[in-house]
């Protein structure tokens, strides 16, 4: 398994820009990416599992109906 780091900053540069020209040419993403990014299983408390599993209390989406 990968050992995680955090970012440099020319990376976070490098990926604000990637992310600005990708919703410039399709703005219809916006939604997504802000779901994806203000996801809570991202947070520290949520950080319980090695692979992004953990579930979100009263999160039922994933239950069949």
């Amino acid at each position: 398994m990968t050992k995680h780091r955090d970012i440099t900053p020319e990376e976070r540069q490098q990926l604000a820009n990637s992310l600005h020209e990708v919703l410039q040419e399709n703005p219809e993403l916006k939604q997504e990416i802000f779901a994806l990014l203000s996801d809570p299983r991202n947070e520290d408390d949520f950080d319980t599992w090695d692979v992004g599993m953990e579930p979100i209390p009263g999160d039922n989406t994933w239950q069949s109906k």
